[in-house]
């Protein structure tokens, strides 16, 4: 009873912390989507593309925020959501979504600043890019705490293998290849340390899912990082 009354708890505060990142992350992409289409209007694009049903059609400065900030946001679930993709894939969707947020801040920063010294006032300009500084950067990191929420959710709703104990039980793999435990240990190590290279820290959960095992990961992680403070 008490174990349904957790759950049930922790399902409420999951949908809390839902619904907070998508309240979040949607008035931020408004603010943002207003600052990029000005700035593409600023720079000429004010044509409307024809559309079927719609009189005035679709301004075409609108694709702006679309294409930059909906690919950074994509480019950080590459990075940070993608079990499949190698290191390599996942450092470059991290180097992307991180320059999608750069030029996010500084088309955002153009505009807002050419706005605000059309009304004479510095103070305004200033206070301009420091806020369209703020929106693509809260933007990107409301995109990142979601995946990583994600993630930890994932993990959490992993069955685990009862009535055994993490630190004695052998590697279970899915695959019906036989490896001996050394050597799997010895490629998670080796996955485990180029993925951190890159800039990502694995947890032993995603070290689990990458290789098809069930607990294994985690005992490989808490011993690598044993090793690493006795150096």
């Amino acid at each position: 009873m008490a174990t349904t009354a957790k759950n049930e708890t922790a399902r409420q505060q999951d949908g809390a912390t839902t619904a907070g990142l998508f309240a979040v992350g949607g008035a931020v992409a408004v603010l943002s989507f207003d600052g990029l289409t000005g700035f593409a209007e600023l720079a000429g694009f004010r044509q409307s593309l024809p559309v079927p049903f719609l009189a005035e059609g679709v301004p075409l400065a609108w694709l702006l925020p679309v294409a930059l900030d909906a690919y950074a946001v994509v480019a950080t679930r590459v990075w940070l959501r993608s079990p499949d993709a190698s290191a390599a894939t996942r450092a470059t969707a991290r180097r992307q979504a991180y320059g999608a947020v750069g030029l996010s801040v500084v088309f955002n920063g153009v505009y807002h600043a050419v706005e605000a010294h059309r009304d004479g006032s510095w103070l305004a300009v200033g206070a301009a890019i420091a806020l369209s500084v703020v929106l693509p950067v809260l933007l990107a990191s409301v995109a990142h705490l979601a995946a990583r929420v994600a993630a930890d959710r994932t993990v959490v709703d992993t069955p685990r293998a009862p009535e055994q104990s993490a630190e004695s039980a052998e590697p279970v793999t899915e695959s019906s290849d036989v490896e001996s435990p050394a050597d799997l240990k010895e490629r998670m190590a080796a996955h485990w340390l180029a993925e951190r290279e890159q800039g990502r820290v694995l947890s032993g959960a995603e070290l689990d899912r990458h290789f098809g095992t069930r607990e294994y990961g985690r005992r490989v992680v808490r011993a690598l990082k044993r090793e690493e403070t006795n150096r």
